[in-house]
């Protein structure tokens, strides 16, 4: 029995520091470069971890960032919050906001506790969006690209810890 439960739990550890078997599909040699969870008052929201090549973020190489939500979250929440946060980081022009946001509308389904959302880019301006490792929709605009994976990785993000977490610091 605890030869079965070191395999398990040795096979749950390889899963995370691995990545999610689709992601390797998008990600050459995926391996968690970091996690973090994000918290809203005194709620756990998700739980967000970042992907890339070997381990090793690089901005304009491939990598992923999976968020496993833990709340039950409308889909439009999802882009609204994503427009929100790109907003306050700076990005003034409304047309393409209003662009993203109806395109991320389009995209983001409702999340339960569970369910997992990834966005991956080839660091060129292509994003790809999964539910539950499903393809569900893209974006390919290299400013899109910056500005929403910016909501967790930007310099200036929101949440320091958040960034610093994820890029393994």
């Amino acid at each position: 029995m605890r030869s079965i439960i070191a395999l398990w739990a040795f096979l749950g550890f390889s899963a995370l520091a691995h990545g999610a078997d689709y992601i390797g599909q998008y990600v050459p040699e995926a391996r968690t470069v970091g996690t973090h969870r994000v918290k809203m008052a005194i709620w756990d929201v998700y739980d967000v971890t970042l992907y890339a090549q070997s381990g090793t973020y690089v901005a304009e190489k491939p990598f992923a960032l999976s968020l496993t939500y833990l709340k039950s979250i409308p889909g439009r929440i999802i882009a609204d919050q994503a427009t929100s946060v790109m907003r306050r980081q700076g990005f003034k022009n409304e047309y393409k906001l209003a662009q993203w946001h109806e395109r991320m509308t389009k995209i983001f389904p409702d999340v339960e506790p569970g369910t997992t959302l990834t966005g991956i880019t080839n660091g060129k301006g292509n994003v790809v969006f999964l539910n539950d490792g499903k393809p569900i929709g893209k974006i390919n605009d290299k400013e899109f690209e910056k500005h929403f994976f910016g909501i967790w990785l930007n310099p200036q993000a929101e949440e320091p810890e958040l960034r610093k977490n994820l890029l393994g610091g």
